[in-house]
């Protein structure tokens, strides 16, 4: 199904400083907005929802299916969180509910103070990848990648989550390899950082097929990776 009726296929030197209005913030994770009578047709619960479920997958459960939708929201620091917050500032927290998980290493938990547009809980899991050269280091970053895994299956199935949205952060590898068994829905927006290729998180989330859908800030991304969909950028 394709859901952005227009491709820009302008150069990136010509998109340099472009912004997304609100009408045109719900193509960046799958769907145009429409509004009728100032409120919005659709919203951002639909269009996670309708991400297609990985195989084998059912979906997932809820003792609140009666309260607004859940969705879990990597946080991440600099750019990160930057683009996260513009893309998340468009919607009213009276019609979701949020919770964000970012990652932590020696005992660092600056990212999870980081301001949000909207209200919710901050959940740690351990830092996935090198944070420092060092000598054997591949053994502690192998010990933090397990350990990531653990708390990623774990806090998806605790919190239950109708979707899981992650920009460019490396948590949404094991989230969203949890999301798989747990049949929650996956969106990933590749950094607007990321011109000429795919970072290492998104080309592993590409080859792998991790998420429902994947959107790129770029339309020569776009042309490289024909899976990805090119709708504007955050900024």
């Amino acid at each position: 199904m394709r859901l952005c009726e227009h491709e820009d296929v302008r150069s990136p030197s010509e998109l340099h400083g472009r912004r997304i209005g609100a009408d045109n913030m719900c193509s960046v994770i799958g769907q145009r907005q429409e509004k009728r009578n100032g409120k919005r047709k659709d919203d951002l619960c639909a269009t996670l929802c309708a991400t297609p479920l990985p195989r084998r997958a059912k979906p997932m459960p809820s003792a609140q299916t009666q309260e607004k939708p859940f969705i879990l929201v990597t946080l991440g620091g600099g750019g990160w969180h930057r683009e996260t917050y513009r893309l998340l500032e468009e919607y009213s927290p009276d019609e979701f509910r949020f919770a964000y998980v970012y990652g932590h290493h020696s005992g660092n938990h600056s990212t999870g103070r980081l301001p949000m547009p909207h209200p919710g809980d901050r959940y740690p899991i351990h830092y996935l990848g090198p944070t420092r050269k060092r000598f054997l280091g591949w053994i502690a970053n192998s010990a933090r990648c397990a350990l990531s895994f653990y708390e990623a299956f774990r806090l998806v199935r605790r919190l239950r989550p109708v979707a899981i949205l992650a920009l460019g952060h490396p948590a949404a590898i094991p989230l969203f390899l949890a999301a798989r068994f747990y049949g929650a829905r996956c969106v990933f927006v590749e950094s607007l950082t990321r011109v000429e290729d795919l970072s290492l998180t998104g080309r592993i989330v590409y080859h792998l097929r991790l998420a429902g859908r994947m959107y790129v800030q770029w339309p020569s991304l776009r042309t490289k990776y024909e899976r990805c969909t090119f709708a504007g950028t955050v900024l």
